[in-house]
């Protein structure tokens, strides 16, 4: 685990500090946001490239979940999907459609 103790400490903190399951998405400028969400990118990359290519084991299975599934959620909280398509009727749908419509 040479060269990890900080890393680990960092996400062992992170855990501790911020609730994955939480709801709520954190209160960040987008320009914070892009740069947290690269640094959560980075660190499980890394953390990917041990565990896959060098067969090593650097953080615990449970953390790496948790930490997988917070970076989902600021996805979620700060790249949305966008919204279904709702047309923008004239008149705010005050007027009768030209066809009739029948039941």
């Amino acid at each position: 685990m040479k060269g990890y103790g900080w890393p680990l400490f960092a996400a062992a903190l992170w855990i501790v500090l911020w609730p994955a399951h939480s709801a709520l998405c954190p209160v960040w400028t987008p320009t914070r946001a892009t740069e947290e969400i690269r640094r959560l990118q980075q660190q499980l990359q890394h953390w990917d490239d041990a565990y896959y290519r060098q067969g090593q084991s650097p953080v615990a299975d449970a953390d790496y979940d948790s930490l997988q599934q917070r970076l989902n959620h600021w996805q979620h909280c700060f790249n949305p999907p966008q919204p279904a398509y709702v047309p923008q009727l004239p008149g705010e749908g005050e007027h009768l459609h030209p066809v009739a419509h029948t039941a």
